[in-house]
């Protein structure tokens, strides 16, 4: 499994790469026509946050699928902002209280599997906050309070590594990557729920 795993994210990380370059020529395209032609409409700034929010989504998906090194360091705080950028959304809120130390892009990779499917724990809204774990572990957890906190059923069973990738839909396929990075990092998935809380670790 490592090796198919290791090819997954090879695949993953050449067409973020591919696909980068050009969004951003896009973005850059954008604001030298808004300069020369003087364009401010609507059309114009819906362009600009179409393609904005494309490059947001790529390098959450870069780090998030690619392939990622033990050895390769990455600041916590870009890693922040990009949990910020593509986790939030006006219903849910997203805080990083966690040290801001340097962390490995392998490190990197498994907090933002860990944000992404936890914040699907909370449909309705809520408040994810990504912290320290002192308990032993993964160095970071994952903290969320919502209306109501729930994983539909397909979604738990990928997070225990007990799903059939065969029959698992896409959507979830983040809560499956999660568990089978976790144990090639050498850690279990351990989520917990109570009332309107739950809590994410990898023990």
């Amino acid at each position: 499994m490592t090796n198919e795993l290791t090819l997954s994210a090879l695949i993953s990380s050449h067409i973020c790469h591919d696909l980068i370059s050009p969004i951003g020529a896009i973005n850059n395209g954008l604001e030298l026509f808004a300069m020369t032609n003087n364009a401010s409409g609507e059309e114009i700034g819906l362009i600009s946050a179409s393609a904005e929010s494309a490059s947001d989504s790529l390098r959450y998906m870069r780090i998030a699928f690619g392939a990622a090194s033990k050895t390769e360091m990455m600041s916590a705080r870009e890693i922040a902002n990009i949990t910020f950028t593509h986790i939030g959304t006006p219903r849910l809120s997203v805080e990083w209280i966690a040290d801001e130390r340097e962390m490995s892009r392998s490190s990197a990779k498994l907090v933002l599997l860990m944000a992404q499917t936890t914040a699907a724990a909370a449909p309705l809204g809520g408040a994810l906050v990504v912290q320290n774990n002192n308990s032993g572990g993964f160095p970071y957890e994952i903290a969320i309070t919502g209306t109501k906190i729930a994983f539909a059923a397909p979604a738990a069973q990928a997070l225990k590594g007990a799903a059939d990738l065969k029959e698992l839909e896409p959507r979830y396929a983040s809560f499956a990557l999660l568990a089978l990075v976790a144990q090639a990092s050498g850690y279990s998935v351990d989520w917990k729920m109570e009332g309107n809380a739950g809590r994410l670790t990898l023990a």
